[in-house]
């Protein structure tokens, strides 16, 4: 017999229990927030795109 079919499987409640009493390792994001960081997430990359944009055309001005 294989150890996968020797090992007692555990029932569905048993382990959801299992894993609301361990502790989360994760960032929860609240629904009222999610679109605040959303934004603030486009705003940062739009910013860093424009700033890229700057950088490139200030330094391929040199170049000619």
């Amino acid at each position: 017999m294989s150890y996968a079919r020797a090992r007692a499987k555990k029932h569905y409640r048993a382990v959801q229990k299992q894993i609301e009493n361990s502790p989360s390792k994760s960032i929860l994001i609240p629904k009222k927030n999610k679109n605040k960081l959303i934004g603030i997430g486009v705003c940062i990359l739009i910013l860093a795109f424009l700033k890229g944009m700057l950088i490139g055309y200030l330094c391929g001005r040199n170049d000619k």
